[in-house]
């Protein structure tokens, strides 16, 4: 069986399909907008879904090997937290007798990520870090060194005395 020539336009071809599509190389440009979106509140698949902004894995492996970028992205998520506190206030001041239910659920929402995205600031547990520093008191010392000194005396007195063989 004879092979089909290749046409001469399929190179050109493949260079404008590589072109076409989501990005997957990773850019710190891209990752800027990726995580400006994420902060003012976007949701990463609503964000992926976007045109020119590359598929979700794609940005979950950009997450895992770029530690700049793993790190720029948990600060947006954590100002994203911020965002939804904000989001609670624009909310309730919305709320009328009307829409009472579908607002408290919101706020709900809105709280519950919030306290995910920002658990120190928005979370429900309280946690109280204390510094504590423990002092010995001088007669403490002194009777833990006496006591030590008490204990190298027996040792010495009951290495030196005669063992029952050489009696």
């Amino acid at each position: 069986m004879a092979k089909k020539p290749k046409p001469k336009h399929e190179p050109e071809v493949a260079k404008t399909l590589s072109k076409i599509g989501r990005p997957s190389d990773y850019s710190d440009e891209l990752a800027g907008i990726i995580c400006e979106l994420i902060s003012e509140g976007n949701s990463l698949r609503s964000i992926c879904a976007l045109d020119g902004m590359p598929h979700r894995a794609t940005v979950l492996r950009w997450l895992e090997k770029e530690g700049s970028f793993r790190d720029q992205y948990a600060r947006a998520r954590e100002v994203q937290g911020d965002y939804m506190d904000d989001l609670i206030l624009d909310v309730a001041m919305a709320c009328n007798e009307e829409n009472v239910k579908s607002t408290r659920a919101k706020i709900d929402a809105f709280k519950w990520r919030a306290a995910r995205l920002r658990p120190k600031v928005y979370g429900d547990h309280q946690t109280i870090e204390t510094e504590v520093q423990v002092g010995l008191s001088p007669e403490f010392l002194q009777i833990a060194e006496r006591l030590q000194e008490i204990e190298r005396a027996k040792r010495m007195t009951i290495e030196h005395q005669p063992r029952e063989k050489d009696r």
